[in-house]
C-alpha cells in the first residue's frame, strides 16, 4: 500500500515538472526575444517617432525628418554591415 502511494506521487510530481518545464521555456524564448530586441530598440523608437510623431507642415519639420532619416540609415547600414560581416565569418568557420 504505502509503495504504491509512493509511486503515486512520483508520478504526480513528474508531471509537475514536465508542466514546469513547458511553463519555463516560454520565459526563456521570452527573454531570449527581448535580448534580441535590446540592439534595436533605438532604431525601432526612432521609426514609431517618425511614424507617429505629430504631423506639422514647416521646413523646419521637414528637414527634422530628414535629418532623422538620415541618421537611421546610417545606423541601419552599420547594423547591416555588422550583421554581414557576422555572417561571413560564421561561414567560413569549419
Amino acid at each position: 500500500m504505502l509503495v504504491a502511494e509512493s509511486e503515486q506521487h512520483r508520478r504526480q510530481l513528474a508531471g509537475n515538472f514536465e508542466n514546469l518545464r513547458a511553463g519555463l521555456m516560454w520565459v526563456e524564448a521570452g527573454y531570449s526575444a527581448a535580448r534580441s530586441l535590446v540592439d534595436y530598440w533605438p532604431i525601432l523608437a526612432s521609426a514609431a517617432g517618425l511614424l507617429f510623431g505629430r504631423k506639422c507642415g514647416s521646413r523646419w519639420r521637414v528637414l527634422e525628418r530628414g535629418l532623422s532619416l538620415w541618421r537611421l540609415g546610417r545606423v541601419l547600414s552599420g547594423l547591416w554591415r555588422r550583421y554581414l560581416s557576422e555572417s561571413t565569418f560564421s561561414s567560413e568557420e569549419p
